[in-house]
This record gives C-alpha cells, sequence and structure tokens, in this order.
C-alpha cells in the first residue's frame, strides 16, 4: 500500500486541535484577552525575511510559557521540529524470545534518542515481562499492561489503574473452574504467578519455573490489587478464550479483555491507544506521536498515533489501518529522523 502523505492543512489542523498543548496555550490567550501573533516555522529564511530583532529562549514549548510571553508585544515563533516519540510493540515487532529481532533496531533506538527524541514500548506485557527485553534497548518510557501502566526509565510510575483484587480473583477462578486445562496468569505488582501446563509457576529471568503449592491457594492469599490477568490454550486454540472474552466484556463494567494474538489480556478498560495519548499527555509539550505493531490488540494505537506503522507481512486488515508499511522498525526511525 503506498503512504499517505498528509496534507500540510491537516497537519496544522492536528498541532491546534482541541486536547494539544499549542490549543491548550491558545485557549488561554484568549480567555486572557491578551491576543499574539504565532508563526510556526523552522525555515530560517522565512524568520530573517520578516523578523527584525527579538531575542532567542529555546526552551522546550509548554501552554504555561506561550501565555507568559503572549503578555508581551512582538510576534512569538514556535518550531515545527517538534519533538516525536515512538511507540512499539514489543513481541512480533522489535523482539522475539525477549531478544532483539536485529541489531540495526538498537542502533536506530539509540540515534533517536541522541537526537532529542522519545522512544516508548508500548506492551500488553507487565513490567516483570517486559524486563525481560530491556536490556537490549534504549528507552525512556513503558507503556505496560495494554495502556494500564506507564513508567518511566527509573521504574517511576507514572500512571496505573488496577482490576480490585476481588474481581481477578473472581474472573481467574470461574475461568479456571470452566476450562481447568487452560494457562493462567496474574501480576501482583511484584510477581508474576502462572499456571502452566498444570503446574504452578513463576516468572523468573529464564522463564517460568516451577515451585511448591497450589496456584488457587496462592491467588487467594494475594491482598494486593492486580495489574494483568492472562489466559491462553497451551495448544494456541481459540475457541476456549475467545468465550472468556465474550463472558468478561458482558459481565464485567470497567474491565476490558483484549485478544493478543493467542492471548487473552484482562486489565481495567484500558488500551495502547489510551496509554499512548496519556503518556502523550504526561509529556506537557507538544510531540508527535508514531508507532509501530503486528497485531489486532495495536488498532487502537494505530488510530491514536500522529502516523501508524506496520509491516509488510502482517494481515490485509491490519495494513489497512497503517499507513505505512515496513520491514524493520528502523525504518520508521528512518521516517521520523528524515521528516517523514
Amino acid at each position: 500500500m503506498k503512504a499517505i502523505k498528509e496534507d500540510p492543512i491537516a497537519e496544522i489542523l492536528k498541532k491546534i486541535a482541541p486536547g494539544t498543548p499549542i490549543r491548550e496555550g491558545l485557549d488561554n490567550i484568549l480567555k486572557a484577552r491578551t491576543g499574539a501573533l504565532l508563526l510556526i516555522t523552522d525555515k530560517q529564511e522565512v524568520i530573517d525575511e520578516i523578523v527584525d530583532g527579538g531575542f532567542n529562549i529555546n526552551e522546550d514549548y509548554t501552554s504555561s510559557k506561550l501565555y507568559e510571553l503572549a503578555k508581551m508585544d512582538g510576534a512569538i515563533i514556535l518550531s515545527g521540529d517538534m519533538k516525536k516519540i515512538l511507540f512499539s510493540d514489543i513481541d512480533g515487532t522489535i523482539a522475539n524470545d525477549n531478544l532483539p529481532i536485529t541489531y540495526k533496531d538498537q542502533e536506530a533506538v539509540k540515534k533517536l534518542r541522541t537526537q532529542g527524541h522519545y522512544f516508548s514500548f508500548c506492551t500488553g506485557r507487565n513490567i516483570q515481562e517486559t524486563k525481560l527485553v530491556t536490556p537490549h534497548f534504549e528507552y525512556d518510557y513503558l507503556v505496560l499492561n495494554n495502556g494500564a501502566m506507564i513508567v518511566d526509565q527509573n521504574d517511576q510510575v507514572l500512571y496505573r489503574k488496577q482490576i480490585k483484587n476481588e474481581i481477578a480473583k473472581e474472573i481467574l477462578k470461574e475461568s479456571y473452574q470452566k476450562y481447568p486445562y487452560l494457562n493462567y496468569t496474574f501480576f501482583d505488582g511484584q510477581q508474576t504467578y502462572g499456571y502452566i501446563n498444570q503446574k504452578t509457576c513463576i516468572l523468573t529471568e529464564n522463564g517460568y519455573q516451577e515451585i511448591a503449592g497450589d496456584f488457587l491457594e496462592i491467588l487467594d492469599h494475594t491482598q494486593d490489587d492486580i495489574d494483568i490477568v492472562c489466559a491462553f490454550h497451551p495448544q494456541e486454540k481459540l475457541d476456549e478464550i475467545l468465550e472468556i472474552q465474550k463472558q468478561i466484556n458482558q459481565k464485567y463494567v470497567g474491565i476490558h479483555a483484549t485478544l493478543n494474538v493467542v492471548y487473552l489480556d484482562i486489565t481495567v478498560d484500558c488500551t495502547k491507544g489510551s496509554g499512548l495519548k496519556k503518556l502523550c499527555s504526561l509529556l506537557n509539550q507538544e510531540v508527535i506521536s508514531y508507532c509501530i505493531g503486528d497485531s489486532y490488540n495495536d488498532l487502537d494505537m494505530f488510530e491514536k498515533a500522529d502516523h501508524a506503522y506496520t509491516f509488510n507481512r502482517v494481515e490485509k486488515q491490519i495494513k489497512e489501518k497503517t499507513e505505512k508499511q515496513v520491514d524493520y522498525v528502523y525504518e520508521v526511525i528512518n521516517d521520523m529522523l528524515e521528516g517523514g
């Protein structure tokens, strides 16, 4: 599919649309009735032609800074080359079996950050699972649990929504009683516990390891709220998984069961797309968002990002939701750095 080139007017409208930092600054100026003359450009020849005098500030944009500057006489010039952020799915996108698909992706992520832009994983994995991959990549943020949790590179929690303890227990017990042959996992914020091939396990850096004890008894003794619950068939069949998904989405308000290839991720009512939007708002500066993924649980992320990419190898229905297809993540980063 041929890449869709954005209309320049559409790009401008995106920057000043309701909910964006620039729109927030403009609304504040209008409310204060101060007025302002704004120029958004990166072309030095344009600036040289129309600007006489003035001074450089060279600060990251915030709506409050724009509002304060508008109190002064003269025009305000905003750089059109705003910071960019790439949200990348993990499995099948940038890593397989917790290892990078290609070293070129690692180098490209490093280059992206060196040039002042951001890189974030955006995944259905919990933080313990994601930490099996992060040693291989530089990154700024992690959007986890299909958007229900966001942390920075220092593991500071910026946003978190969990399933209430009693609801998570009810979901797991009811599913287990009906389908005792399926695999189940849950993450309590510290440890991922699993019922894998009818054995009680915990996740370690070497994968799931069997432990003594009963999975449901461990669940019963868990007092904390649960970040994410997962169910999947040992033979990757979907009939039972789809039935559990249907029951959960019909029965519970504020709980969302998302099919992730063959895994059913159960979280609060969040998506990768809502996580993307939440992190962009937390940055408190205007950013252009890019994303890449390979599956149906990435569709909402595609919708919410300014620029969405997927792979040439995926199904047609997924390709149709993106503006461009590539073979590797580093190709997306090349587009970002070249102004694509």
